[in-house]
């Protein structure tokens, strides 16, 4: 993506229980900007947590995602054992109809390097003005050991992305299967994005590769 990339060791160790997003702060990157030999820099945002699906959502999701036979493989070979098959899997992903996954925000230079795989009108590039008005979204498309490419979302569909802003977090407090209780940071009661395009959905402009 670029010549140098920033960030805490942990985002590159996927054992660690806790990945540090927020290491590299705005002061850190002034001091950057003023080395010798910098020409430009950019960000990259991540927010990792639970993406959360609606009723309608999870069925195209289920429908048209989980049924591929390599969603399948991966499943039973690297998250079940013994008795715990696809159907367990699913069953409990129905029930709470959420999966874990990161939500990225990408300034326009990082979004320049990213390779485009489709767009809703075609082109191979990323129309910035259009992306950077807030109601498009990128999407990266699911990989296992780069052999099998399959687009989660297509472009023109339409998603809702719940706000993570800091102020709308909630500290939430419940018991754990030990007799004992848990906390964790909630954003149950933060508002889904409103935009234009349908009912405060976003449209999905495109999908690109995973990030490296």
């Amino acid at each position: 993506m670029g010549d140098f990339s920033i960030q805490d060791a942990s985002l590159d160790n996927m054992a660690v229980s806790f990945h540090e997003t927020d290491s590299v702060d705005l002061d850190l990157m002034e001091m950057v900007q003023k080395q010798p030999g910098v020409n430009e820099t950019g960000n990259i945002y991540v927010s990792t947590f639970w993406q959360e699906f609606s009723d309608e959502s999870w069925k195209i999701l289920e429908d048209n995602f989980f049924k591929e036979e390599a969603i399948k493989d991966c499943i039973n070979s690297c998250y079940t054992s013994g008795s715990y098959d696809y159907e367990a899997c699913m069953n409990d992903y129905r029930k709470s109809k959420t999966l874990a996954g990161n939500t990225y925000g990408m300034g326009k230079f990082a979004t320049g390097k990213l390779s485009v795989v489709e767009t809703i009108d075609g082109s191979d590039k990323i129309d910035w003005e259009k992306f950077n008005s807030g109601n498009y979204v990128l999407a990266t498309r699911w990989t296992m050991d780069g052999q099998f490419y399959i687009n989660i979302v297509e472009p023109g569909d339409k998603v809702q992305i719940r706000s993570h802003n800091p102020k709308y977090a909630e500290i939430t407090d419940e018991p754990v299967k030990t007799g004992s209780r848990t906390s964790y940071t909630s954003y149950e009661n933060a508002p889904v994005k409103n935009g234009p395009q349908s009912r405060g959905q976003w449209s999905i402009f495109m999908l690109t590769t995973t990030f490296y």
